[in-house]
């Protein structure tokens, strides 16, 4: 079934399918994802972390932000102040180089992720396939704790692959 998706979303990549849509939509998913973990977190007294996003803003997409503004702006302002400008840098680097180029770009970015986060991810596989059998003395059944396991270091390499494809896709020469 991963190995499926994987390799369907590396298909689409290589016949060139929506690649500006899949990066632009992991963006806005980035972007989401932040605001929710930083700036909406209400749970058990936690506040919101307005540096910590702002940090974020910074190292991910070189976007300039303070805490004071990141805490002054709502969830639409914030996410307008990071997207707006990205969009704006996106469509110059695309006008400056051309559309083709661009989803030259594109392709090589996205090949390139997906297939280092696979081989990682199936190197981890075999770390753990080689030491699930401990889990059985430890009352665990083997067999649950790899499938569970094994799903969650699915989804960290998915959302490995999109961080660093968006935080990629403006910086690449």
């Amino acid at each position: 079934e991963q190995r499926k998706l994987v390799y369907s979303q590396r298909q689409k990549v290589l016949e060139g399918k929506e690649l500006r849509e899949t990066i632009w939509a992991w963006m806005e998913e980035s972007v989401q994802v932040a605001l929710d973990q930083w700036v909406q977190p209400i749970t058990k007294g936690v506040g919101p972390d307005t540096e910590a996003f702002a940090a974020w803003a910074h190292r991910q997409y070189g976007i300039e932000l303070s805490a004071d503004e990141a805490a002054a702006g709502g969830v639409e302002t914030l996410t307008a102040r990071i997207l707006d400008p990205l969009k704006k840098r996106y469509d110059e680097e695309e006008a400056q180089i051309g559309a083709e180029a661009m989803r030259l770009r594109e392709r090589f970015l996205l090949l390139l992720k997906i297939d280092q986060k696979w081989k990682e991810h199936l190197l981890s596989m075999d770390f753990l396939r080689k030491g699930i059998g401990l889990r059985g003395r430890g009352g665990v059944d083997p067999k649950i704790a790899y499938r569970k396991e094994g799903y969650e270091l699915f989804d960290a390499m998915i959302a490995a692959i999109k961080e660093e494809v968006t935080r990629m896709a403006l910086r690449v020469e």
